[in-house]
């Protein structure tokens, strides 16, 4: 009887995907949605003190040298760096503007990259890591983390020269804002010279989605919006002042979520002259 339910057997294979992602450690989506209220109401929302508190926990074992870098209130051993992140911030520091290298890194926690790349930063001294960011999160970054290269501020209009920034990290974030092209538009008429895009989800087909992303419950439980793009929608919103320096298969990789196939993509950016 049930094998003659369509709706059924497309149930059941939504709840044995789910089961894989949770299973693995995957994130897992669940939508589409028509707007990001409907999304909003169907997500179990997160802790943001609990959040902020395994993050800070996770940053203190890194100061402490137990620990390299964390991302996401994951602790890494090995020094691991973004080789495309490398490249940018080479681009970025053979421009010819006065010095300090500016560095945006907008939704970067407690300076995740900063840490994660201490070393080749200290190639470009001196330089500036600015991260934008809640501000429960700024407020502890600046009470125990922010020193004379990192610090933390509420909005870009705060970081000192902002409108000089050589690079902009946009790193696992645009798909959590409401209207992510709405804040493209602003990086855009800001102006750094380059873009730094990571960590971003892409749906293999079709029109960007707005969707639930279930977060495994061995990094914390919690279920919020997210938008699943095309990659036209992106790359049309900045194709008429940026150049595609170059793309590439982001760190979370590709997978397979319910109905939608998803690749986690990065790229770099140039401001045309």
């Amino acid at each position: 009887m049930y094998s003659e339910n369509p709706n059924f057997i497309t149930r059941l294979l939504y709840i044995l995907l789910v089961a894989i992602a949770r299973i693995r450690g995957h994130n897992f989506y669940s939508g589409p949605y028509s707007n990001w209220i409907q999304a909003q109401q169907k997500s179990s929302g997160y802790n943001n003190e609990y959040i902020l508190n395994q993050a800070v926990v996770a940053q203190n074992e890194v100061l402490a040298g137990n620990a390299i870098y964390e991302r996401d209130t994951k602790l890494f051993y090995k020094e691991q760096h973004n080789p495309h992140l490398l490249r940018a911030l080479e681009l970025a520091s053979a421009v010819e503007k006065k010095v300090p290298l500016n560095i945006i890194d907008f939704g970067g926690a407690f300076g995740s990259g900063f840490f994660q790349h201490r070393k080749p930063l200290q190639n470009y001294q001196p330089f500036s890591w600015n991260v934008i960011e809640q501000k429960i999160f700024v407020d502890k970054g600046q009470q125990l983390y922010q020193n004379q290269e990192l610090k933390f501020y509420e909005n870009i209009e705060e970081v000192e020269a902002y409108a000089t920034a050589q690079l902009f990290i946009l790193s696992s974030v645009l798909q959590y804002i409401e209207q992510p092209l709405t804040l493209l538009e602003k990086i855009v008429a800001i102006g750094p010279d380059f873009i730094f895009i990571d960590r971003t989800p892409f749906i293999t087909q079709g029109k960007s989605l707005i969707t639930v992303q279930h977060v495994p419950a061995a990094i914390y439980k919690a279920s919020y919006p997210s938008w699943l793009f095309s990659e036209n929608d992106i790359m049309s919103s900045l194709s008429e002042h940026y150049l595609l320096v170059s793309s590439f298969e982001a760190l979370d990789g590709r997978l397979r979520s319910g109905p939608f196939h998803i690749n986690h993509r990065g790229f770099i950016l140039a401001r045309k002259s």
